[in-house]
């Protein structure tokens, strides 16, 4: 394994936690609303679009 595979292990395990919160987060619902973060994320996910000048 070379310096540059170490590195990109060493990156992703760093982002390790960061993933486990974002899944856990995706299952969490605001107050007493229907639809789950993630639900929400899926259906307004199409509608985004790149800022311009980016």
């Amino acid at each position: 394994m070379g310096l540059r595979d170490e590195r990109i292990d060493h990156a992703l395990a760093a982002l390790q936690p960061d993933l486990r919160w974002d899944q856990e987060d995706d299952n969490r619902r605001i107050r007493s609303r229907t639809h789950t973060i993630g639900e929400c994320f899926a259906t307004e996910q199409p509608l985004l679009v790149p800022l311009t000048g980016q």
